[in-house]
């Protein structure tokens, strides 16, 4: 089966939305998969955390009468060895090797399953626990179905299917001011449209008020033999340009089954599969499945729904959605949208041109209400960077300390913003003096403990920032000045509490020795690297997430690398080859494309230089192999700016290496 690139960014996922053609209302037909992980933020617990709930209710009803204190798992055991379960444990990796009983971690997904299969049987009570669960939540609404609303109503996506009950992709269309044409379970799925002219909403199970789980294999054989069902998810898939899931885990079979059979009639769409975890080996069968029907599948991981639709919007240049950045617009649209109406009553018109000078004092109101200049600008600077203007949001910030003359007397609502801003300006054009603007802003607000700012935010940062600016081939001086920081930050993170950030900053503070050692000519910076990117691993691991491994391992490799060139020592490229191999041998060029490329191209510089030490043949073929292969990963990725200065850099070695002359690698 063919495996889903796991390398997509966000904007390489933005660029295929944009790419679908409008039609005359401009529109494009894109479709989005909205599963219970985009609902949780919003208070709408996912089907584990309601399992724990219906376990509890279900001990009550059968007379077992759990007292406050007992855990869902404790529950759950004493069902299960009363006989009123079946097993929901995965098996310990201890068990399954000596085939004895152990502890086992519950499946709280066949919990749930089971309990639907088996007590909450009737329409009933399946709409009364929704609905229940629905009135918990007060009526919130997450950053996720704003942005997704925001998205219906300027034509990115013409589709949202949604497996959940809750009805907050309806929510969120609806404070975007569009309504939708609304599909309420399988029995209307013949209102479906695969090419449609109006948004339209598939509540694939229906909403809390007609909601009906279809599980069981009776169930789950109807929906996937269907007529309607059929007829309409391949219809959807047939005329998108892409299909984008979120917060949904695969796991139903009548819906996903729909979806592989419609991707196996209409292979190679574009289908993008966002996922919380870091790790793909937590996909479903049935996720993989879907996505192994396209040559141009990826799956996004590391993303929670909120923090996804935030970057997204950030790069289909929408921003913040209006429900939140100008929530007068709306009602002025309800206001427009009343008067165009035929008004006779005079009672009528009064009450509607009393709302209409209310709105346009609050309008005055708003426009003047501001009093505190910083904060606007800090505003005005965020604005622009998440409606994806990165250079209009750097170039406010700059103006800002030209104004001022000196970073220490800008305010600290500005600087933060200015931070974030700089360093994606610097990721984007490899900007040093981005690097630099930066780095003294977040060395300001490091200094700084009695302001109430995010810390551990501000960590996360300083490792990113450096990356950039190693990039950026910033000079040895803000190199020296970041791997300072770093270290400053490094003391305050906790091992033990927070492994990934300080692998993380252990990352950041090897490639910034790495730079150090290149730009000072100073092995010994090289050789802390090494211990450094060492002490990452310990938490990066293969097992746990093989990008940001094998990205410390590639480190390795570049120290190891300049400590053989700075000596001479063959034996050393050598152990720099094997370094970039052991990570080449954990990645695909199909799922980690940019990544192993740009290994590849440190591979084939060591390799030049291994056959410029000894003359071997063999060094040489590798070498061009190496180009080669790295050339091919740039184009699989899209990087065609890379794949073009691969693919010169690959002419350039053939024409030297046959003419025996110096090759002068330069680090991807």
């Amino acid at each position: 089966m063919r495996e889903p690139r796991t390398d997509i960014t966000v904007g390489f996922l933005a660029e295929r939305i944009l790419f679908a053609s409008k039609d005359r209302r401009g529109r494009r037909n894109n479709v989005i998969i909205m599963g219970a992980g985009a609902s949780i933020s919003a208070g709408i617990p996912g089907a584990s955390e309601i399992a724990k709930i219906l376990i509890r209710s279900v001990s009550e009803r059968l007379g077992f009468d759990p007292n406050a204190a007992e855990t869902p798992e404790e529950i759950y055991k004493k069902l299960e060895s009363d006989g009123r379960f079946v097993s929901c444990a995965i098996p310990s990796i201890d068990k399954v090797k000596s085939g004895k009983t152990a502890e086992s971690q519950i499946d709280w997904w066949l919990v749930y399953d089971h309990c639907f299969r088996r007590y909450f049987t009737q329409p009933d009570d399946v709409r009364h626990i929704f609905s229940e669960l629905v009135d918990k939540s007060d009526g919130s609404i997450n950053w996720s179905h704003l942005v997704l609303g925001e998205l219906v109503a300027k034509g990115y996506f013409n589709t949202v299917l949604t497996t959940n009950f809750d009805q907050l992709v309806l929510s969120g269309t609806v404070r975007a001011g569009v309504i939708p044409v609304v599909c309420d379970g399988l029995e209307s799925l013949n209102r479906i449209d695969g090419a449609p002219r109006h948004p339209q909403l598939i509540e694939i199970h229906g909403s809390r008020h007609t909601y009906l789980l279809r599980n069981d294999s009776a169930d789950v054989s109807a929906v996937q033999n269907d007529a309607s069902a059929i007829a309409a998810i391949q219809s959807l898939l047939h005329h998108a340009h892409a299909i984008v899931v979120v917060g949904y885990g695969g796991r139903e079979d009548g819906l996903m089954n729909l979806l592989v059979k419609a991707g196996e009639i209409y292979p190679d769409k574009n289908i993008f599969w966002v996922q919380h975890a870091d790790n793909a080996d937590s996909l479903s069968e049935k996720a993989r499945n879907f996505l192994g029907t396209s040559r141009n599948s990826g799956v996004i991981l590391g993303q929670d729904s909120d923090r996804f639709f935030l970057e997204l919007a950030k790069e289909l240049r929408v921003g913040t959605p209006s429900a939140i950045g100008d929530p007068l617009k709306l009602i002025d649209l309800w206001i427009k949208q009343t008067k165009s109406s035929i008004i006779v009553d005079p009672d009528i018109l009064a009450e509607i041109s009393t709302a209409s000078n209310r709105l346009d004092l609050l309008r005055k109101y708003d426009a003047t209400s501001e009093t505190d200049p910083n904060k606007t600008i800090a505003k005005a600077i965020r604005a622009k960077r998440l409606s994806g203007d990165i250079d209009g949001s750097y170039n406010l910030y700059n103006m800002e300390i030209s104004d001022k003359k000196d970073v220490k007397l800008v305010s600290f609502d500005v600087v933060e913003e200015g931070v974030v801003s700089c360093k994606e300006y610097c990721a984007l054009h490899r900007e040093p003096e981005a690097f630099s603007l930066g780095l003294l802003s977040l060395e300001v607000l490091w200094s700084t403990p009695t302001k109430e700012i995010d810390r551990q935010r501000l960590a996360s940062l300083a490792s990113e920032l450096s990356t950039a600016g190693v990039n950026a081939r910033a000079e040895a001086k803000y190199v020296r000045k970041s791997l300072s920081l770093q270290r400053k930050v490094l003391l305050e993170i906790s091992r033990l509490s927070q492994p990934e950030l300080w692998a993380d900053v252990q990352h950041g503070i090897g490639n910034a020795l790495v730079a150090l050692a290149e730009r000072t000519q100073s092995q010994k910076y090289a050789d802390q690297a090494i211990e450094v990117f060492k002490k990452s691993q310990e938490i990066r691991r293969p097992d746990r997430d093989i990008e940001r491994w094998a990205a410390t391992q590639n480190g390795i490799g570049n120290a190891l690398s300049y400590i053989a060139r700075r000596t001479h020592n063959s034996d050393l490229l050598q152990m720099a080859a094997d370094a970039y191999l052991l990570a080449i041998d954990r990645l695909s060029m199909d799922q980690q494309p940019a990544l192993y490329a740009l290994v590849q191209g440190n591979l084939c510089s060591v390799y030049k230089n291994l056959y410029d030490a000894n003359g071997l043949e063999a060094n040489k073929v590798s070498a061009l192999a190496a180009a080669e292969l790295s050339y091919l990963a740039y184009q699989r990725a899209n990087l065609l700016t890379q794949a073009d200065r691969s693919e010169a850099r690959y002419k350039l070695m053939r024409e030297q290496l046959l003419a025996a002359d110096t090759f002068s690698d330069e680090k991807a």
